[in-house]
């Protein structure tokens, strides 16, 4: 410290570190964000009820299944029939309600045999291909392997994937009623 003129009142020998790289004065602050996927099924069955070759029978789910994701891809979504025929099949009488797979939405129409799903998206993914019909008449024939059923190609909160079935059935389908189908949703 020096007063006016300029006259020393006290001093003091201090140690100065020197830095020995271009980096030795700054600090380095990371993290790790962990990945999250959820992926809920809340209903566990679509009843059709009783169905009429007069119309087409339809039900969805009432909640959907609810997907979240941090991935920066996002999300694929699969589906597929349990059973080999791939139909919504009667064990009492051995009949079967199945559509032709085209490898594009199947339109149903009343009085005719068919059996597909509809999938809908809200949020940030899309349905997949055949999988996009309209809710009412037109789907995706379900396949004995997976097929991707929607996607989303970025991190996405909240997206609900609604399935819906639909059904018509021609005169000739057997009265039954333990007509079922399972299907495995990956």
């Amino acid at each position: 410290t020096q007063a006016i003129g300029p006259a020393t009142i006290d001093s003091q020998q201090v140690a100065v570190d020197t830095l020995s790289s271009a980096t030795g004065d700054q600090v380095s602050v990371t993290a790790t964000v962990p990945p999250s996927f959820n992926f809920a099924i809340a209903d566990s069955a679509i009843a059709l009820g009783t169905l009429s070759t007069g119309s087409i029978s339809t039900n969805a789910m009432s909640t959907g299944i609810d997907v979240d994701t941090n991935a920066n891809n996002g999300y694929a979504a699969y589906i597929r029939s349990e059973g080999a025929a791939v139909t919504l099949a009667s064990a009492a009488t051995g009949d079967a309600i199945s559509s032709t797979d085209t490898g594009s939405a199947v339109i149903c129409s009343a009085g005719s045999e068919c059996y597909v799903v509809d999938v809908a998206v809200t949020g940030t993914g899309t349905p997949t291909g055949e999988y996009d019909g309209n809710g009412t008449t037109s789907g995706g024939v379900i396949a004995a392997t997976y097929e991707q059923m929607a996607s989303a190609t970025t991190s996405v909160n909240s997206d609900a994937i609604v399935l819906t079935a639909i059904v018509a059935i021609s005169p000739l389908n057997k009265a039954a009623t333990d007509y079922t189908d399972t299907w495995e949703i990956v």
